[in-house]
């Protein structure tokens, strides 16, 4: 068995260093990057989920799968500055693990620990494919050179920490409040547990050919005694009989070698087969209390119980356990399969031929705008009370629109933003359109503060942290948020969010949320997150695969966790606002969906699809 920790510090938007294990039919995947250049961390974690469908499709043999891989990286990120690049294989087979390597740059270090020696490999894998057989015990360490300098300078901090505990004891050494990209990955081949004699059921062939072989024995045994009871006399026949129980010698030799061979396999069926039992029970067992965990132990599961398969494809006791394992899943993983959802509203009956792309929810309240008809309306979630707020007349060229309490805000490509009282229905123009701004993909009312994001288009022009606007040529990392602030008279003029010298990749952008901390989601599942004008670290992680053609997500102040529509999965995932796997909900009409929010307190999530708002409820 194969066991594997990984370490990632603390990146920023400009330098990061990024792992990524994988694991597919026995081979496992290795990745490190460290680079530089804008917006590096969010473009070089797609480029590495990009990377595992490159290796996972890839046809031939296991150098080539490798290569390949390699090169696909080094190009996708061919616009950064010191480019660092890992990509290493862990082939696990019965007859034993072969480990591949190859690396471009200087700053990555491997060395491999056998029997209390270390071998360098980072030096020759440059450009160059490393291969070699790995043994039971024998370790391999791949990390930045920045992390090995930081730890001890003779990475003996990478070499001693039990792998169970790696990652808690290096993180220790990191520094916690500043950036400081480094990874590593540590790669140990576990010893094969033999198994009790009186536990291994014997497979028919293997039984038959011990059979065989005592019966040889026995049956050559009584033919060498008869031999020595009838020596010949003669030259001739001296000859025959030395020739005779030669063959005899040579012959039990085999039979001996093919015995040996056979114990060993069985025990190495045996030793999986236990090893993917016990992953399993211990994966159910952390289901409830450590989700990230529980998922690792599932698929070291499923990835053991093949391997056991491949020795022995027609096991009873192997198909059950894996049986078992897809059928548990599920349950361990937090993954419900949902059919058709109940219709909560059609907004035909509210207005005929009402159709919304987008809601807001606060208070307990729905705002739906319908971009054609520049419909407004707000529904009640308790009662389903409805009331239409505004239309074209007030609200001209309508885009986008967020609820803030009893405060309603539009924006409206002709006018400006639009401010309407849901009381009172009264609406006006409370910031006028602005020359500064570009192109608003999205806006959002919070505490008395409104937000309007600006993707930076090429029309858009830069802006000074006191957000005014500066002629110049626009970049990847020209957008800005755009926050209004209340004051006598209306609105203050606008300021920029983001504070000096902060870039923020604002294209294809999908949704903006906000809980005290600005939340963006990009169209290709990257989800950004800034705190007080400053990108603040959010990721990712424990799940089965990556997120693909996200539509909208969802988080609140009042929310504990971060709800994601994966619709091109057909699902949507619960993390909590650190990012870590929590559950997932599945069903092929979440790739339709438009839009959701959710109120945990009731525990239901609303889906809009069109015209038709359906309800979920959250386990």
């Amino acid at each position: 068995m194969l066991k594997t920790a990984k370490v990632v510090g603390l990146n920023s938007d400009t330098d990061a260093a990024l792992a990524q294990v994988f694991s597919s039919d026995g081979l496992n995947l290795f990745i490190i990057t460290s680079c530089s250049f804008d917006d590096a961390f969010t473009k070089t974690r797609q480029v590495l989920f990009d990377a595992q469908e490159i290796f996972a499709s890839t046809e031939g043999s296991v150098s080539e799968k490798l290569s390949k891989t390699l090169s696909f990286i080094q190009q996708a990120l061919s616009e950064a500055e010191n480019l660092q690049v890992l990509v290493a294989v862990v082939c696990v087979d019965p007859a034993g693990s072969v480990f591949y390597l190859q690396s471009i740059g200087s700053d990555l270090v491997t060395y491999l620990l056998r029997d209390g020696n270390r071998n360098d490999l980072g030096s020759m894998s440059e450009g160059t494919l490393v291969s070699g057989m790995l043994k039971p015990g024998d370790r391999v360490v791949m990390a930045t050179k920045s992390l090995v300098e930081l730890l001890d300078g003779d990475s003996g901090s990478l070499s001693r920490f039990p792998i169970e505990n790696l990652e808690d004891e290096v993180a220790a050494h990191l520094p916690e409040a500043d950036p400081y990209p480094v990874a590593a990955i540590v790669a140990e081949v576990e010893a094969v547990v033999e198994p009790e004699t009186e536990n291994i059921r014997t497979e028919e062939k293997i039984a038959s050919s011990f059979e065989n072989h005592m019966n040889f024995k026995e049956t050559a045994g009584q033919l060498g005694k008869s031999l020595v009871g009838r020596l010949p006399h003669s030259r001739k026949g001296i000859a025959i009989f030395i020739v005779v129980v030669a063959a005899l010698a040579l012959a039990g030799l085999f039979f001996n070698a093919q015995s040996k061979k056979d114990s060993e396999i069985l025990a190495n069926f045996e030793g999986r087969l236990k090893v993917a039992s016990e992953e399993y029970s211990k994966a159910q067992s952390l289901k409830d209390s450590d989700s990230p965990a529980a998922l690792n132990s599932l698929t070291s599961a499923k990835s053991t119980v093949d391997d056991a398969l491949k020795i022995k494809p027609q096991d009873g006791r192997a198909l059950d356990l894996k049986r078992q394992i897809e059928e548990g899943s599920g349950d361990v993983m937090k993954i419900y399969q949902m059919g058709d959802f109940p219709l909560w509203l059609d907004l035909d009956l509210i207005k005929k031929g009402l159709v919304a792309k987008r809601m807001s929810l606060s208070l307990g309240n729905l705002l739906i705008l319908d971009e054609t008809t520049a419909a407004l309306v707000e529904v009640g979630i308790t009662n389903k009370s409805q009331q239409i707020l505004a239309g074209q007349e007030k609200l001209g060229e309508a885009k986008l629109a967020s609820l803030n309490g009893e405060i309603a805000w539009v924006y409206s490509e002709d006018k400006g933003m639009v401010k309407i009282d849901t009381k009172s229905k009264e609406a006006k123009v409370s910031i006028k359109k602005d020359d500064d701004w570009g192109r608003i993909v999205e806006i959002f009312g919070f505490a008395s503060n409104v937000y309007l994001l600006d993707s930076g288009n090429p029309s858009a022009r830069s802006t000074n942290a006191q957000g005014r606007a500066e002629q110049g040529r626009s970049t990847a990392g020209s957008g800005q948020i755009w926050k209004y602030v209340p004051v006598v008279l209306g609105y203050a003029d606008k300021q920029a969010y983001f504070k000096e010298g902060v870039k923020a990749n604002l294209s294809d952008v999908k949704r903006m949320q906000i809980d005290s901390s600005v939340w963006v989601l990009r169209g290709g599942g990257e989800i950004l997150k800034f705190t007080q004008g400053s990108p603040d670290f959010f990721s990712l992680s424990g799940l089965d695969k990556p997120v693909r053609d996200p539509k909208s997500f969802y988080v609140s102040d009042t929310t504990d966790d971060l709800y994601l529509l994966d619709s091109g999965n057909n699902r949507l995932l619960v993390m909590d606002k650190k990012g870590v796997y929590k559950a997932q909900y599945q069903s092929d009409k979440f790739g339709s969906l438009s839009d959701l929010v959710v109120d945990e307190k009731r525990k239901k999530a609303y889906l809009l699809d069109g015209s038709k708002i359906y309800v979920m409820e959250l386990k």
